[in-house]
């Protein structure tokens, strides 16, 4: 189920000044925020990667997110392959679970 919340300008610069935003109301930027969003709650986000130490080297193995690839949230690049944020591994490093943030993208073709 996705709620969503639609308010207009004044109601929008209130709430962004009593979250303690510095940043004033941006229409642009609110569109941008809303359409990354509705990407996240409609992208499937399942993660397969693989990390492991072998001869000193950190070996990282991550299912390619497409064909076909979907562009960033910018609309910049296309995601190749990507963590979603970073994700703690199986592998530890002094005690310690090692975490991965992996990003993996190509420009589009030019029109």
């Amino acid at each position: 189920m996705l709620n969503v919340l639609i308010v207009d300008r004044s109601t929008a610069t209130d709430i962004a000044s009593s979250t303690k935003s510095s940043r004033p109301f941006d229409p642009a930027y609110a569109k941008r925020t809303l359409v990354e969003c509705a990407r996240t709650l409609t992208h499937e986000r399942t993660l397969d990667m693989q990390a492991r130490i072998e001869d000193g080297k950190l070996i990282i193995e991550v299912e390619l997110e497409g064909p076909p690839f979907r562009p960033s949230a910018s609309g910049k690049t296309l995601i190749i392959a990507s963590s979603h944020g970073n994700q703690p591994t199986q592998e530890t490093v002094d005690g310690q679970a090692i975490r991965i943030g992996l990003n993996a993208y190509i420009y589009p073709p030019r029109s």
